[in-house]
């Protein structure tokens, strides 16, 4: 059965990194003494010094224990009395919070958490969720993601859009060639809203999205604008 328990360890690490959505990846998982079982995630446009981080892991707790409950990947382990340790940080490796979920808690009657849910989205509501959605990432502005280079500075809604301004801080506007920038960076925006599933409920309602760049001494760069018919 041990053997078993590291094949599906190792199942998962081979697929490592695994972009779960837009903001989540899973950076690998490893196998602990008491039939213990770590998964390192890393959340991204996320900045762990500028969030409640006791909200934080209260959301992500519901998420997960459902996960647990409901992912028949997990069967094997909940057949063993696995106990799940989830290590979460930022993209700066800056701690967002380590959750525990043993046999106990999983054992339980399965509860959907209390999170929004993109299926109700219509356009009665739409301009409220984008509201929402605009008033929970200024909370957390700016947001820095070291790797990319890229910190997002603003965000807006108007017209059934959402608009992010982000500032690319190794550009300068005297040597920035927007044609070549627009090569690769509309592509990976698209691909990257294709690739979350809650977006295609955005797309439907017909939401646009707007990313303007900005140098590194906030001058403007460009936009790219990206259609709800782009990323359906």
């Amino acid at each position: 059965m041990q053997e078993e328990l590291e094949k599906t360890v190792n199942d998962i690490n081979e697929h490592c990194p695994i972009q779960i959505d837009q903001t989540t990846r899973l950076d690998g998982c490893e196998s602990l003494p008491n039939n213990t079982f770590r998964f390192d995630f890393t959340f991204l446009f996320i900045d762990a010094t500028k969030i409640d981080a006791l909200e934080f892991r209260t959301q992500m707790r519901d998420i997960l224990l459902y996960n647990i409950q409901c992912n028949p990947q997990m069967a094997l382990l909940k057949e063993n009395h696995a106990t799940f340790i989830y290590d979460c940080v930022d993209e700066n490796k800056n701690l967002l919070g380590k959750i525990t979920i043993t046999p106990h808690d999983y054992s339980k009657p399965a509860k959907k958490p209390g999170i929004f849910d993109p299926t109700t989205i219509t356009s009665d509501n739409l301009q409220k969720v984008l509201q929402d959605i605009v008033k929970k990432t200024k909370k957390q502005l700016p947001l820095f993601t070291e790797e990319s280079g890229i910190s997002m500075v603003d965000c807006s809604t108007y017209n059934k859009t959402l608009e992010y301004t982000c500032k690319l801080l190794n550009e300068d506007v005297a040597r920035f060639d927007s044609i070549y920038f627009k090569t690769t960076a509309v592509p990976a925006a698209v691909q990257s809203l294709k690739d979350n599933p809650d977006m295609k409920h955005f797309a439907e309602q017909g939401v646009s999205i707007r990313n303007i760049y900005l140098d590194k001494h906030n001058k403007y760069l460009c936009s790219i604008d990206i259609s709800p018919e782009d990323y359906k």
